[in-house]
């Protein structure tokens, strides 16, 4: 046996790394509140344990969206859980730029 094969055999084999940024609109939880805060939508990424809030338009300059560690808390300005599609446009738009910056910077 060659010095490459016995210390291939000793060393224990690293689990695959669990991604720390999910990897698609499918993996994330969509919240609407129908409006009744300026940050209407909050979508957690279960995955890496964060969240978003943001507001119908966030790159308008009246628009909001800030990155919150941690899962949302559960109370009644969270709204219903909803699809990505029935987001407003501009929401989900931000959602998929931050996804794809996330795929681009190799955290994926």
């Amino acid at each position: 046996m060659k010095m490459h094969e016995i210390l291939n055999e000793r060393q224990p084999q690293a689990e695959p790394r669990r991604p720390s940024q999910p990897d698609s609109l499918q993996t994330v939880e969509v919240y609407d509140n129908g409006g009744i805060t300026p940050d209407r939508y909050t979508v957690y990424f279960p995955s890496a344990d964060y969240h978003l809030v943001m507001s119908d338009f966030p790159n308008t300059p009246r628009g909001i969206m800030d990155k919150r560690g941690g899962q949302p808390q559960q109370n009644e300005k969270l709204g219903k859980q909803i699809h990505v599609n029935q987001m407003a446009r501009g929401a989900r738009e931000r959602l998929e730029k931050e996804l794809k910056g996330h795929e681009m910077s190799g955290l994926m």
